[in-house]
């Protein structure tokens, strides 16, 4: 998804080739292997402004519990001199500043990604021709925790056209969105705004009762996990109702613990479908083609096969609109570009979302003030969640642990929907020890995550407040001045967390800016460390920036 909206803007085919064989299930370091893939397709999207990119992955079985992961990106961009070879992962966009002076961010992630993928037992190599393209060429080694073969999941995509992936629109159609988040309900409606349908929303199972008794819907997409009366229980007593419709209207689980065997328990509630949080486009077109009747769809316009022509939606104006907005500011702890695909590609509605996030975050703190009480693991398996805590102020150690399974397991997508990957991940963790009534693994990473989350809801809400007074003009020397120091000071903290995204765009920021001499000196001098990745060292030369100018 973070690629997808990088790819928007260009001419571009994605290519992805999954290798069926793959194992299931894997044990390793995700965020690393991400971080690698991210910082690989990143910088072949910054230098290939046509053609393609293709994205391949490849499984050799070493043993029953070991496999090499081959991850080959290869593009038409344009290419690397032989002579720079030797010192690509120590610096990349310097090897040919005048060919790469428009292409923002200094490609501080390969040599990160190479270190990385050593850390993994592997490497990266790199073939390339000058103005033809490069091929990127990355091996980790993992665990095997399920053996069986992955499947298929390989596709492509088109750039210029955010709405590549939607295949019709279905103005007679109305769709209802349970869900107890409103980042979760902002999101859905975001997604299925361009294929034009009626949508009605609402937090809670027994709402969601209210609402189809009063209306004919032709769909339901209804969260199987809420306080009170959940997803199971409200879809249950749908089809308990006498009405013929409410037997019959299909209905979709929202989850976002997509493991095996949960569509066979969907189906036995009385669920048709299932579709995973966060709702990624591809899979919701394929629900909708497959639950809305093709005498409801009217199919969208035609257009080249790899979706160099139009926009996909039919309305170039918009696109315009949208594509004149500024970049989107830096967020600690947030993969915003990912955050923005996942609302339809729209900066602005997603200053909307974040707003919705905050809010939701600041509800969820009551529940997240102290661990829940000890209990038995079933009363924790999220079939019933507990009343929340305003309805029930004395709580038994069963719907105490309940109730905070039900707060991260909701506080875990809407996370992962605004781009919070790694408290979302921290979430997941929590709601698993929270089934098992592991309380000393809640006590681990209760705070911690508690902490995080109430920084990350700060930091949003004064993104959030900067953007409703406006952001200065930048004319004068003065807004020029704050501006070196807000990036400087975003650098730093980059730095010191390691945050490889963060310091590469403040960076990429910093370097673009007229700055004295001096001051560019040091900037490139902070590039030159971070690049080989003594991260102490570049945050030391920032800190005593800031020192000179405080």
């Amino acid at each position: 998804m973070i690629i997808k909206v990088r790819l928007e803007d260009k001419p571009l085919l994605f290519e992805s080739e999954l290798d069926e064989s793959i194992p299931a299930s894997l044990f390793g370091d995700e965020m690393r292997v991400r971080q690698i893939l991210l910082n690989l397709l990143s910088n072949a999207v910054k230098y290939t402004r046509k053609g393609f990119i293709k994205f391949t992955i490849q499984c050799e079985l070493l043993s029953s519990e070991t496999a090499r992961l081959t991850f080959i990106v290869a593009d038409s961009g344009i290419g690397i001199k032989a002579e720079h070879m030797p010192r690509l992962f120590g610096d990349f966009v310097r090897l040919d500043q005048m060919h790469n002076r428009a292409i923002q961010g200094t490609g501080l992630g390969l040599a990160i990604a190479r270190s990385l993928c050593r850390a993994m037992g592997g490497d990266i190599r790199v073939t390339s021709e000058y103005g033809v393209g490069s091929t990127f060429t990355a091996t980790v080694m993992q665990e095997v925790a399920d053996p069986r073969p992955m499947g298929s999941l390989s596709g492509r995509t088109a750039g210029k056209g955010r709405g590549r992936d939607i295949r019709f629109t279905a103005p007679d159609v109305r769709v209802l969105i349970v869900d107890d988040m409103d980042t979760n309900l902002m999101v859905a409606e975001g997604l299925l705004a361009p294929y034009k349908m009626k949508t009605d929303v609402c937090r809670s199972g027994e709402d969601a009762l209210t609402l189809i008794e009063a209306h004919a819907y032709d769909l339901v997409l209804m969260d199987h996990m809420m306080p009170g009366m959940d997803g199971m229980e409200a879809t249950r007593v749908i089809r308990a109702m006498p009405e013929e419709r409410c037997r019959t209207v299909p209905v979709v689980a929202l989850t976002a613990n997509a493991v095996s065997g949960m569509r066979e328990m969907f189906l036995a509630n009385g669920f048709n479908d299932f579709l995973s949080k966060p709702i990624e486009v591809p899979k919701l077109d394929a629900l909708l083609r497959q639950w809305i009747p093709e005498a409801k769809r009217r199919k969208m316009p035609s257009a080249d096969e790899y979706g160099l022509e139009g926009n996909g939606f039919g309305n170039d104006e918009r696109q315009s609109a949208e594509d004149a907005e500024p970049s989107f500011p830096e967020i600690a702890g947030l993969h915003t570009a990912a955050g923005i695909a996942r609302i339809g590609g729209s900066r602005r509605r997603y200053l909307d979302l974040l707003t919705v996030f905050r809010r939701d975050a600041q509800a969820a703190a009551p529940l997240l003030a102290r661990e829940p009480d000890a209990a038995s693991p079933e009363a924790a398996g999220g079939e019933r969640p507990a009343r929340t805590p305003a309805e029930d102020s004395g709580q038994s150690p069963d719907s105490s642990l309940r109730a905070f399974v039900t707060q991260v397991h909701a506080l875990k997508s809407a996370l992962a929907a605004v781009g919070a990957d790694d408290l979302s991940q921290t979430a997941a963790v929590l709601e698993k020890a929270g089934r098992a009534g592991d309380i000393p693994v809640i006590r681990e990473h209760l705070a911690p995550f508690r902490e995080k989350l109430a920084a990350l809801t700060e930091r949003i809400g004064e993104v959030v407040a900067h953007a409703s007074v406006g952001s200065p003009s930048g004319d004068g020397a003065e807004a020029r001045g704050q501006e070196i120091d807000n990036d400087l000071s975003r650098l730093q903290k980059a730095l010191e967390t390691r945050d490889i995204d963060a310091a590469d765009a403040a960076l990429a920021r910093l370097q673009a800016m007229p700055l004295p001499e001096a001051l560019r000196d040091a900037v490139a001098a902070t590039a030159d460390c971070a690049l080989e990745a003594d991260f102490q060292k570049a945050a030391d030369i920032v800190n005593a920036l800031l020192a000179q100018k405080a």
